[in-house]
């Protein structure tokens, strides 16, 4: 049996490399000259956001690590007495998501994210792979983040894997740096997300108000808070599908960063007809309603036990819990610095593990961290390094009625959407094939897919 399944298994690795080889030569030989557009430049400070330095205040991005181990442990039991007398509810699955990919077919150039300082994403290597900056290459190759399939084929795969929604990362309005690009981005997304029946929410970086004033670039830092904030409230929290807690919108913080007090937060939500509740990586004495983790440094021992124990001890009735696979990044590689630290996944166990402590403490949310940082290798989507694993632990932890042949199916999609480009009739075949699996009609999805890879191949 093993050996079968041995076979199997490099049966598949061997479908997805051809699939991937195959694709990226269809979009080489068939891409039309695009125009030259000079990238607008990230900030640099903004560059390596996701790295938890050991220089930062524990207070700032895990403050739940500052507790002693005595308190943890009682914190601990208390809860587990507490959760023995409430129902078990099935934690909201929200994927982390960046808006930051750039590609010459939709942008006219490579984003900072591909290619950082040393890569040359226009270079096919041997192997059929563009010369990308990670140590993982995404199934259907480098992609824009604006591309309508690639947010079809996304939307599909979380479909079909159990996963609610997404937290996207929000920049702000403010007119400098790549920041319009991002807003752009994150508006498209949040939208096709949004109408896809998707929960939605958003990641404020308050940082970005810091680099700003710090530049010189304004001089009223708290009035482009409020502008970042309003914009959001009228154009992402009043969405269909925005998660709200308590009535109000849901606002997540990546830090703060820069607004450290209740009184700054109180001033930036006074322009709001809203009141969000306030989740923050580190914590806002007065103000944060609640806490998140995020990804742990590998010298934190107990780093999702203790989150746990900090909700308790604080009185917090919101838990949002993170999962993982590791953290391997390309900083040092890409010209970005040196590598902060590596977590490795446990072979291949830590993202599973992970799910089932989150929901054994029984947390109201569980961020998965991430979807797509491919630069720093914390990506749930399928890569030809990891395949579908990861999605297929969400099947096993969700229970959805899908299987490793329908998330195939869903690249077979997006392959062939490229494929048949402008073709109408061949575009709403395709269509048919997406509706069938939104529609949970698996066998009839496959078998249109059969039937137009089979007309395809005989062009």
């Amino acid at each position: 049996m093993n050996e079968r399944n041995e076979m199997l298994k490099n049966q598949r690795l061997v479908k997805l490399l051809g699939a991937s080889f195959l694709l990226v030569l269809l979009i080489t030989a068939c891409s039309t000259p695009q125009t030259i557009v000079k990238a607008p430049e990230p900030a640099q400070e903004l560059l390596r956001l996701g790295s938890l330095t050991s220089g930062q205040d524990l207070q700032m991005i895990a403050p739940h690590m500052a507790m002693p181990a005595e308190q943890v442990e009682e914190q601990l039991k208390l809860r587990q007495e507490k959760l023995q007398l409430q129902t078990t509810q099935k934690p909201l699955l929200m994927a982390h998501y960046y808006p930051w990919f750039q590609t010459p077919d939709i942008h006219g150039y490579w984003g900072a994210h591909w290619k950082m300082n040393t890569c040359n994403p226009d270079t096919i290597k041997p192997n059929g792979q563009r010369d990308i900056c990670s140590h993982y290459y995404p199934m259907i190759g480098p992609y824009d983040s604006l591309d309508p399939d690639l947010l079809e084929y996304h939307i599909l795969l979380m479909k079909l894997s159990g996963i609610d929604g997404i937290i996207v990362d929000w920049y702000g309005v403010q007119p400098y740096y790549d920041w319009p690009v991002l807003k752009e981005a994150t508006d498209t997304i949040m939208n096709a997300f949004n109408d896809a029946g998707m929960k939605v929410a958003i990641m404020y970086i308050d940082q970005t108000v810091k680099v700003a004033f710090d530049n010189g670039l304004i001089t009223d830092s708290l009035a482009a808070a409020q502008a970042d904030l309003e914009y959001a409230e009228a154009n992402y929290m009043s969405l269909e599908n925005y998660v709200h807690i308590h009535n109000e919108p849901l606002l997540l913080n990546f830090g703060p960063s820069y607004f450290a007090t209740a009184q700054d937060w109180q001033a930036i939500y006074q322009g709001m007809n809203s009141q969000p509740d306030f989740a923050s990586l580190g914590y806002v004495d007065g103000f944060s309603h609640t806490t998140f983790p995020w990804i742990e440094r590998p010298e934190w021992q107990n780093y999702l036990p203790n989150y746990y124990a900090w909700v308790n001890w604080k009185g917090f009735d919101t838990a949002i819990g993170s999962a993982y696979q590791r953290f391997h990044d390309y900083y040092a590689e890409g010209g970005w610095g040196t590598s902060p630290y590596q977590l490795n996944d446990l072979n291949g166990q830590r993202f599973s593990q992970y799910l089932n402590l989150n929901a054994q403490n029984q947390a109201d949310m569980i961020q998965l961290a991430t979807w797509n940082g491919f630069v720093e290798g914390t990506m749930l989507e399928p890569t030809l390094q990891t395949g579908y694993q990861n999605l297929l632990d969400l099947q096993a932890f969700t229970g959805v009625n899908y299987t490793l042949d329908d998330l195939e199916l869903v690249t077979e999609i997006y392959t062939l959407r490229k494929a048949v480009g402008n073709n109408r009739s061949l575009q709403a075949s395709v269509n048919t094939v997406s509706s069938a699996l939104k529609q949970g009609k698996n066998l009839d999805a496959s078998r249109v897919m059969t039937v137009l890879k089979s007309e395809q191949k005989g062009k």
